[in-house]
């Protein structure tokens, strides 16, 4: 190769760089952004508020679902037999001390009530006393 051909090479070589440098600096240089980013970001934004919204909706239907056994409509009167304590079994209508008390001993010993006619088991505590009891009771999954 004479040396006419390498300058010329190496000339356009060096105004290649140039070019490629001119054009990726530049925008940088004009504070400016390209076509994408400028509609990339108020895109990622409303994915952004459309994936919070989703989430928040399935919270909501996720809290609002019975998890065992269909918790009663007047919740605030209505007794959870897994965690219910002494004092509160003992206020129940027909459960004195000792059905309390039986009611705890049946809970450490068996484990959770899965179901309220599990009461049954229980000494003192017939189907009459279930009857009365299963307005007032509900029983919660682990």
């Amino acid at each position: 190769m004479n040396l006419g051909g390498y300058r010329k090479v190496k000339f356009l070589l060096i105004l290649a760089v140039l070019c490629l440098l001119i054009g990726v600096v530049w925008p940088f240089l004009r504070g400016g952004r390209s076509q994408i980013e400028t509609e990339f970001i108020p895109m990622n934004s409303q994915m952004q508020a459309m994936l919070e919204e989703v989430a928040e909706e399935s919270i909501v239907s996720t809290e609002s679902k019975p998890v065992h056994s269909p918790v009663p409509k007047s919740a605030a009167a209505i007794l959870d037999l897994n965690l219910a304590t002494f004092e509160q079994l003992n206020e129940l209508p027909g459960i004195g001390n000792s059905k309390a008390q039986a009611i705890l001993d049946y809970r450490l010993q068996k484990g959770r009530f899965s179901q309220v006619d599990e009461l049954t088991e229980v000494k003192g505590i017939g189907e009459k006393m279930l009857e009365k009891l299963k307005p007032l009771v509900f029983v919660s999954s682990p």
